[in-house]
């Protein structure tokens, strides 16, 4: 939904009045986007019946839609690696964390092999034995 940024503070409330388990993802300039679990369905329709009066005045625009399944695999992902794309758990028994280009992880017998960072930032990992 979008709102005046005067009125952020009045339209969260209004919102939690409404539906109590919301949860803010985002608020920017006046566009808060709130994830709305299953059990706030019962709620839904009074919530859109509120957004379509907009009796306060308080609502610029609004939208509605279920999470799709990209969204679902993007949170997947960011909760399986909550360091980031640039974070590797060496999985030695220190806890050591190595990040980088310059992997090596002797316990593994691999190493990563790297000229600098690669041209496509998408390509694989090239992985190889560790020559004793």
């Amino acid at each position: 939904m979008v709102t005046d940024v005067t009125k952020i503070n009045e339209t969260k409330s209004a919102m939690l009045q409404r539906i109590p388990n919301a949860k803010l993802e985002d608020d920017s300039a006046g566009a808060l986007i709130y994830q709305l679990p299953p059990s706030s369905t019962p709620y839904i329709a009074d919530l859109v019946k509120w957004l379509d009066l907009n009796p306060q005045g308080l609502i610029k625009a609004w939208g509605i839609s279920q999470t799709t399944l990209e969204e679902v695999f993007l949170k997947l992902i960011r909760d399986a690696n909550p360091g980031g794309y640039g974070y590797v758990n060496s999985g030695r028994q220190d806890g050591a964390i190595i990040t980088g280009n310059a992997l090596q992880n002797s316990s593994e017998g691999l190493r990563q092999r790297s000229n600098g960072y690669p041209k496509n930032p998408d390509a694989p990992i090239e992985m190889m034995p560790i020559k004793n």
